[in-house]
């Protein structure tokens, strides 16, 4: 009987730790076995709690980390995947089992994993292109092998960044230089060529030496535009712009833009019609930027039509809690292929007629990305032969 009550203690301290109660603890009242099994007890039931919170820590952690972290045990089978990893690659690796490579199911990380596996060695990286929950990514993988004591392979850990955004703007970084690189090259052999010309000895006839002259001048004023453009956008796209918000009356505005723009007009015997409701809601907007926009594509409009024949109309119109607004020309029109590119940087459907007409194919890439820094959007819809609207859509300041 006197044995049998401690016993019992302890039993029911056992049974009520297995069930979730951590502060569980057993009074040591003897140094006899009894006194010994319960201070036993009481040492591993610490060192249950002080491991769980210690896992716990651990998952914690893994959680609130970034990039997809997965576990292997020695048998490549994933016994750990973090928050990041199971969205990924939609999986699921439970506390108490492990799951086979095979649940991720794209070919390439499998394979990615074979290798990894059979390595058992050294640290792993590489880069590759797998299908996963958010599609097509690039993933930069890099593979650590978890070793036990005596040199025993246990296991590997892979951390996995999705490198798709990077990859891509290295890419278009690698696209701008080039292009640029492509757009300069041209104005600068044209110079190059018709000064050794006048150096040669054109000076001494006073016709050509002037046509040459004029051919300098246009090329370094298409060099000038280049560069103020690329300035322009690089600035733009640098989100480092403090843009001066404030209530633009569109109507008077658009008036004053398209006066600009009549001299030019009248040269090539385009008209440009004006039809703006009194009484629109003024939009949020900084007015430099909101004219350069309209500046943009007013200016396209009026190159891109006949001569004689062009017509270039400019209407603004309320939608709600928005103001739409809109160029639309009936010139050449654009094809439906080329409408989802027009607004990349140097991207021209016509790449010797815009040269001709002194574009720098960066007007409607600075058009998008002035129109999106004020919450906007910027649409296109054309036919050949039949011309191209532009409707950008504002905020109305206040909305």
């Amino acid at each position: 009987m006197f044995l049998s009550r401690p016993l019992v203690r302890i039993a029911s301290a056992a049974d009520r730790f297995l069930h979730g109660e951590t502060e569980v603890k057993i009074p040591v009242k003897h140094d006899d076995e009894i006194g010994r099994l319960a201070r036993a007890f009481n040492y591993l039931s610490e060192e249950i709690v002080r491991l769980t919170r210690k896992e716990e820590w651990l998952r914690e952690v893994l959680s609130s980390i970034r990039e997809a972290i997965i576990v292997t045990n020695a048998s490549g089978e994933i016994v750990l995947a973090n928050p990041a990893a199971s969205r990924l690659f939609m999986i699921e690796a439970a506390r108490k089992r492990s799951i086979p490579v095979t649940n991720i199911e794209d070919a390439a990380m499998r394979e990615l994993f074979e290798r990894v596996q059979k390595r058992q060695s050294g640290i792993y990286n590489e880069e590759l292109t797998a299908m996963t929950s958010k599609g097509k990514r690039t993933l930069k993988v890099t593979a650590v092998p978890v070793m036990r004591r005596g040199a025993l392979f246990d296991g590997t850990v892979l951390v996995i960044n999705d490198v798709t955004r990077l990859r891509n703007l290295e890419r278009t970084r690698r696209d701008f230089v080039s292009s640029v690189s492509h757009e300069l090259r041209t104005p600068l052999a044209s110079i190059k060529g018709y000064t050794e010309t006048l150096l040669e000895g054109a000076m001494n006839d006073p016709e050509n030496a002037t046509a040459f002259l004029n051919i300098i001048h246009q090329e370094a004023e298409q060099l000038t535009a280049l560069v103020n453009d690329v300035l322009d956008l690089s600035r733009i796209e640098s989100g480092k712009i403090a843009y001066s918000f404030e209530p633009v009356d569109v109507k008077p505005q658009l008036e004053k833009t398209a006066a600009l723009f009549e001299p030019a007009a009248a040269r090539k015997g385009v008209r440009i019609e004006l039809n703006a409701p009194e009484g629109l809601p003024a939009v949020l907007a900084d007015r430099s930027y909101f004219d350069i926009v309209v500046r943009n594509l007013i200016d396209n409009a009026i190159k891109y039509v006949d001569a004689e024949s062009g017509r270039v109309r400019v209407s603004a119109y309320a939608t709600g809690d928005s103001v739409s607004i809109e160029v639309a020309d009936n010139g050449i029109g654009i094809p439906q292929a080329d409408l989802d590119r027009i607004f990349e940087r140097f991207y021209r459907v016509d790449k010797a007629r815009s040269r001709e007409l002194g574009g720098t194919g960066l007007g409607l890439s600075i058009v998008k990305h002035i129109v999106l820094a004020h919450k906007g959007k910027v649409e296109v819809r054309s036919r050949i032969n039949r011309g191209t609207t532009f409707t950008v859509t504002l905020p109305v300041a206040g909305a």
